[in-house]
């Protein structure tokens, strides 16, 4: 059964490749691309739903994928609650952005490489959180990476300075990730062939567990691995830079909750405190700086984007006071109320023809599409009874139980700059103005399901106790200090709503714009160190007959080094 799962995005995938070859209409090819597309998601969703009364290791019926002499590593599926959930989370809001699409996208040159690209993309997300192997783990991880790629830069065919920003920013979004998947290879050579099966690890060494850690960091593009998810609006050279479809799709239902995942593994299976501190700081700091830079942000698109970062913050925050239940509903909830809040950006985006929040003054017409930011925007504040409200709320009860109260006083501050950006969209896209006109074509029916499974999204803790954890959670807290977390979370509410007539300095406001110049910096370090890099091998190339000299001559001591050790110390 589980395999398949993963099965329709691969093959239905291709076959949609293989149209890109077809000699036909832009038009036709669109029809059957888009039609494969929401056949392969729909059919992974239903199978998905058809496993979840299932628990443990599934061996696959597929034939053998790699066979090395004695050395035989099979794929085997670990279902348990973090699997099961994000495939299910995956499928679903896959097969929805593809319906949305149909209506963004639209027709041209590129929609069969979109559509095929899109199915691959999710065939890899599902490789990676049903595998119960660290190799087929790194093997989707990949995949996944450079689906992202493509995806993200996919407006390069427009030309002109779009396509070349789109290019780059898909090349950034590569780069950044992969230098953190080094990790994760580091990880996986120290770790031994037989230690790779997720379900039989008992424990972790710290060298490994800081590999996955550092993947994880950037997968999900934590502080400072964040640039290449969301930048600068003078830079603007970010995944902001793709269709808000893809945006939907990588930043709230799949890619970027990958790291979360392989973090709830490290966690689960067990690591040192010294580890878990870096979780809950690293988040904490992520949290805390995401929100801040949304605050300053002018573009939609990035506040989302800033805001996704923040709120996967919150997660490792979770994890980092070991909690993979909180983590998880958290995750989940998220993934619902930011897919629809992208929907919703890409819709008005797509109608005014801008992503600034100035020219996006009063957009929102009709009540239908005002319940559903009202309700998005809602449920990513933190508004008592939302999704957002609950899951938050118990992540800052652990903080309590823990007695962490630094951590909870920085995570408390990040829950007042959720609710101040939240609510600083809202009154500007609701706000008085001259209305736009729109386009009737809005698949009206896909964002009132989302709407729907965001106000539902809570219940999913009841859904989440059916699996078996460490201990048992309440959905709701009437601690002192989490009641007071609700309060300063309306309070930012209040700040972010009447965020314009609050007198603003001037040098703290730009670095807030610029994003404190983090990309700057880690940009400029990375290009000089790439200019440096070129320049010693330029050096070298000019004086080879020295250098070989100096290679051969170091190369010869440490070899006599080795041996006289070696020897004298009676290993040989």
């Amino acid at each position: 059964m589980t395999d398949l799962i993963i099965l329709p995005p691969l093959i239905l995938g291709v076959i949609t490749y293989g149209f890109t070859l077809w000699k036909a209409s832009f038009v036709a090819k669109e029809k059957v691309a888009s039609v494969l597309a929401i056949l392969s998601s729909g059919l992974s969703f239903i199978f998905t739903l058809l496993s979840l009364s299932q628990r443990g290791i599934k061996t696959s019926y597929l034939p053998e994928w790699i066979v090395f002499g004695d050395l035989k590593i099979e794929l085997t599926y670990y279902l348990d609650a973090w699997s099961l959930t994000l495939a299910l989370v995956s499928s679903f809001l896959t097969l929805v952005i593809i319906v949305f699409s149909r209506y963004y996208f639209g027709v041209n040159s590129h929609a069969a490489v979109y559509y095929g690209m899109i199915q691959m993309f999710l065939f890899g997300m599902l490789m990676l959180v049903l595998s119960n192997n660290l190799i087929f783990t790194f093997f989707g991880w990949e995949i996944v990476g450079i689906c992202s790629w493509f995806l993200i830069g996919i407006y390069h065919y427009k030309g002109g300075l779009e396509g070349r920003k789109a290019a780059y920013a898909g090349q950034k979004a590569m780069l950044v990730t992969g230098l953190a998947d080094v990790g994760f290879l580091m990880a996986i050579a120290l770790l031994g062939v037989d230690n790779f099966p997720i379900s039989s690890m008992q424990s972790i060494p710290d060298i490994v567990a800081i590999g996955l850690l550092v993947a994880a960091f950037g997968k999900s593009a934590q502080f400072p691995l964040h640039i290449w998810i969301s930048s600068t609006d003078d830079r603007d050279i970010d995944a902001m830079q793709g269709p808000t479809t893809v945006s939907a799709l990588i930043h709230a239902a799949t890619m970027v909750n990958a790291g979360v995942y392989l973090t709830s593994r490290v966690v689960a299976i067990g690591t040192s405190e010294l580890n878990t501190t870096i979780i809950l700081w690293v988040g904490i700091t992520s949290a805390v700086y995401a929100g801040l830079s949304a605050l300053g942000t002018s573009d939609l698109k990035r506040v989302l984007a800033y805001s996704t970062i923040s709120q996967l913050g919150f997660m490792f925050i979770a994890l980092g006071v070991g909690s993979t239940f909180a983590a998880l509903w958290h995750l989940t909830n998220h993934a619902f109320f930011k897919a629809l809040l992208f929907l919703i950006a890409g819709y008005l985006i797509h109608t005014v023809g801008s992503r600034k929040l100035e020219d996006l003054t009063n957009t929102v017409r009709g009540s239908w599409l005002k319940i559903s930011l009202i309700v998005g925007v809602s449920a990513l504040a933190g508004v008592p009874f939302f999704s957002g409200f609950f899951s938050k709320d118990l992540i800052m009860e652990l903080l309590v139980e823990e007695g962490d109260y630094m951590a909870f006083g920085f995570t408390l501050f990040a829950a007042f700059l959720t609710g101040a950006y939240s609510f600083k969209i809202l009154r500007i896209l609701l706000g008085s103005g001259e209305q736009q006109d729109q386009d009737k074509r809005i698949p009206k029916a896909v964002l009132l399901l989302l709407t729907g499974v965001v106000i539902l999204s809570s219940l999913s803790y009841f859904y989440l106790n059916a699996f078996t954890w460490s201990k048992s959670y309440q959905i709701f807290s009437f601690d002192p200090l989490v009641l007071l977390g609700i309060l300063v979370s309306i309070l930012g509410m209040l700040v972010g709503y009447y965020y314009d007539r609050i007198p603003r300095i001037a040098f703290f406001y730009e670095l807030l714009k610029q994003g404190f110049y983090i990309n700057d910096i880690l940009v400029g370090f990375g290009v000089a160190s790439v200019k440096g890099v070129s320049k010693l091998t330029a050096a070298m190339h000019n004086r080879t007959n020295f250098w070989n000299f100096v290679f051969f001559s170091l190369g010869s001591i440490g070899i006599t080094i080795a041996l006289y050790v070696t020897q004298f110390g009676g290993y040989i």
